[in-house]
């Protein structure tokens, strides 16, 4: 046995390269930097692209360049997820959802909510109707929120969150909150808290769990549960709803989708579908469909601040194609500049900046480099985001470096914000298609702009994030001027 693991501390021949030692991990942490992002980059500034890392008997790899990103992800054998304590605590450690399994069950699962996603919307020109009504919800509360201050000086907090939320919630339970609902803000702050956690990579307690036991409060462990258990309990609370509401062959909405399956599952032997795993989806498209969508419109209202050109130039474009009527999906070819200056917001403000961890299924390859079997695989998506091969001056906002010489948007293959290959990200097409119609129409209505600093003691804007698996923006005071529509 002692044998064994002394062989499992070995750095096999071929391992990329990166610090020594069996706590080589470590050396991401001592880079001083908030995001495991950042962390990776300085890193791969010495070692290389492809790092590799060593905590114990556990094997890592950084992949930092868009070349060695593509070759990870398109890699078949690297399909694996890591067995995450932290996240499997939202199904009282069960291995369940679609974020966070592999295998035969990931492959159903992903198979079947892509498929019930759509028949319920996702794609449909009537899920465009749906955006556009909350769209318009938003306005006008964003309107009177700007007309009950004395100079338009308003706390921009969250400002999409229930928005989006209710895109989702309607498409999963057909039901949706009203704007300062006590439960929304609630579920929301939890759903904040428990994607602020981690900072991208493995926390101390899903690393050693034991230590829930031993310091529940240290560890971290009580919090994650404070976070965990009210979205779980309303989660548990409407699929028991439509449980007892629901009429046999007239779905309302993805739940009683998943409960006809379940009826339809009940004679199978080792079926993948229970009660557990259709609450871990609906937590699963609850928390990361929510976040990367809300945050990054969050960051299109702090960029726009920052660059008072270009939001000028955005919203010129708008006003001349547009001349008032509200925007459509239809439009997207009509305004380039602005979807230019959308995917410019992507680029550096990359929500996720680094991909759910991959783990290798076999022992496999990447750009030459030897990764064994249950290695896990970080692919740093700020990396490649500011990498100046591939983007120069790449710390400069520039909308135009997403247009051709005809003046045309042209969708970057560069970037990778929503992963590629089989692992790709299953509301990619949800969220294209709302983040165009928010920015077009928020740009429509309102200009933002810094508040004189006189007004305002604390909190000016800044692009510097929150940190954690997802990337937020701080809140902060902004001035808010309504436009002539």
């Amino acid at each position: 046995m002692v044998l064994w693991y002394i062989k499992l501390l070995w750095k096999p021949d071929g391992f990329p390269p990166g610090p020594s030692g069996v706590l080589s991990f470590l050396a991401l942490r001592k880079q001083n930097e908030p995001f495991i992002s950042k962390a990776m980059q300085k890193l791969s500034a010495e070692y290389g692209p492809v790092i590799g890392l060593i905590l114990l008997h556990r094997k890592f790899i950084c992949v930092s360049s868009r070349q060695a990103a593509v070759d990870a992800l398109s890699n078949t054998e690297l399909l694996g997820r890591p067995k995450s304590f932290d996240f499997n605590l939202r199904t009282k450690g069960l291995i369940r959802g679609v974020l966070m399994t592999d295998g035969v069950l990931w492959k159903e699962q992903r198979r079947f909510t892509i498929k019930h996603l759509k028949d319920v919307g996702v794609g449909k020109s009537s899920l465009e109707g749906m955006i556009l009504d909350e769209i318009r919800e938003l306005i006008s509360d964003l309107k009177n929120v700007v007309d009950s201050s004395s100079d338009g000086v308003i706390k921009l907090d969250n400002v999409f969150t229930t928005a989006v939320l209710n895109i989702l919630w309607v498409m999963v339970s057909s039901r949706r909150f009203e704007r300062g609902d006590p439960k929304m803000a609630e579920l929301a702050s939890c759903m904040h808290g428990f994607m602020r956690f981690s900072n991208g990579g493995p926390t101390w307690l899903s690393l050693i769990p034991i230590l829930r036991f031993i310091i529940p409060e240290l560890s971290g462990y009580n919090k994650l549960m404070g976070y965990i258990r009210p979205i779980r309990s309303y989660v548990e609370e409407e699929v028991a709803e439509h449980q007892r509401t629901r009429q046999v062959d007239s779905p309302r909405d993805f739940i009683d989708l998943y409960l006809e399956k379940l009826d339809e599952e009940k004679s199978r032997n080792n079926s993948t579908f229970d009660e557990e795993q259709l609450l871990a989806t609906i937590f699963d498209i609850f928390v990361a469909g929510s976040e990367t969508t809300s945050h990054t419109l969050g960051f299109s209202l702090l960029f726009m601040i920052f660059h008072p050109k270009i939001q000028e130039k955005v919203q010129d474009e708008i006003d001349e194609i547009l001349q008032g009527r509200a925007p459509s999906l239809a439009d997207r070819g009509r305004l380039p500049y602005t979807e230019a200056t959308l995917q410019e917001i992507q680029r550096l403000g990359v929500v996720a900046p680094v991909t759910i961890p991959h783990v290798a299924e076999k022992n496999t390859k990447c750009q030459g480099y030897v990764i064994p079997k249950n290695t896990v695989v970080f692919i740093n998506l700020w990396a490649i985001n500011n990498d100046p091969e591939i983007w120069p001056e790449p710390t400069k906002f520039l909308p135009e470096r997403h247009l051709n010489d005809a003046g045309e948007c042209v969708k970057s293959e560069k970037m990778l914000n929503f992963s590629l290959g089989k692992r790709s990200c299953i509301g990619e097409t949800l969220a294209r298609n709302s983040l165009f119609l928010f920015f077009t129409s928020i740009m429509q209505h309102f200009h933002f702009e810094f508040p004189n600093q006189r007004d305002v003691d604390e909190e000016l804007p800044s692009l510097e994030p929150i940190p954690g698996l997802t990337l937020a923006p701080r809140p902060c005071f902004a001035r808010v001027i309504k436009r002539s529509v």
